[in-house]
């Protein structure tokens, strides 16, 4: 897991824990982060892609503009910043919010944030390097 702060202009901010996942296409926020935020309380905006197909099958994304993900590294060094643009929220209703099928699904850092990194992993000190 890596910790990633979230930041927009809207004042909302928190500590989001994403999973690694090569086999996302786009970073999304975890139904479970989005409520913890307050993200459904925003005016959240439709979006390309509408939808994301994963294990759970198809679902909805809105968009959370202008978004900041801080990646904070060890101490005394610079933290590492993506403007990300448009986050994908999993947007679903409230009814299906309560449902065991989308409770603990992780935040995932897809494909979209992987390309703009390196990691390298030993067992000892795991790292990952933003930027190249």
């Amino acid at each position: 897991m890596v910790a990633a702060e979230l930041r927009h202009k809207n004042d909302v901010s928190g500590v989001i824990d994403f999973l690694i996942d090569t086999g996302a296409d786009y970073t999304t926020i975890s139904v479970d982060a989005a409520q913890l935020l307050g993200l459904y309380d925003l005016q959240l905006s439709a979006g390309c892609p509408p939808s994301v197909r994963g294990i759970g099958g198809v679902v909805p994304l809105r968009y959370l503009p202008s978004s900041t993900l801080v990646f904070h590294g060890p101490e005394g060094q610079e933290p590492a910043i993506w403007q990300v643009g448009n986050l994908a929220v999993l947007y679903v209703d409230e009814a299906q919010r309560r449902n065991p099928t989308f409770r603990g699904t992780p935040s995932l850092l897809g494909r979209d944030f992987i390309q703009h990194c390196r990691l390298e992993i030993n067992r000892e000190d795991p790292m990952l390097f933003f930027g190249g």
